[in-house]
């Protein structure tokens, strides 16, 4: 460590107790002397990434969504898993396509069910929900 007279990044102001000096007027003047105490690096550390090695997607066109099987290599561990269905819905000719990840959604959309959609201008699907 040392010390430093002006102040440094992630140092630590250290003062002496308040003195007064004369400033030859009659009046006295309190001072304190105060330093920036910067100490050294004391450690120094190395660390590992878990770094992705594969991505397993899997596809369907049916009503029951299953994950890909994998099998961990030594020094292996599973990452964060997402999902994402798509629906298809047909109207008056049309077909429409909504992306979803809510499960229980997809799983609504039985073939011959009706839903209410909301089209946004650009004729994409907003959002989606059963009829009741």
């Amino acid at each position: 460590r040392y010390d430093s007279d002006t102040p440094r990044p992630i140092a630590t102001e250290v003062c002496g107790e308040p003195y007064t000096i004369d400033t030859g007027t009659g009046l006295g003047q309190v001072v304190q002397d105060c330093v920036y105490r910067v100490y050294e690096n004391y450690c120094t550390y190395t660390t590992m990434d878990w770094l992705p090695v594969e991505t397993l997607v899997t596809s369907g066109e049916d009503l029951r969504p299953y994950w890909p099987t994998f099998e961990l290599a030594n020094e292996q561990r599973q990452g964060n898993s997402t999902e994402r269905y798509v629906i298809t819905f047909s109207a008056a000719g049309d077909s429409f396509t909504y992306s979803t990840t809510d499960e229980n959604l997809y799983l609504q959309a039985q073939p011959g069910s009706t839903w209410l959609l909301d089209i946004n201008q650009f004729n994409h699907v907003v959002s989606a929900a059963p009829a009741q």
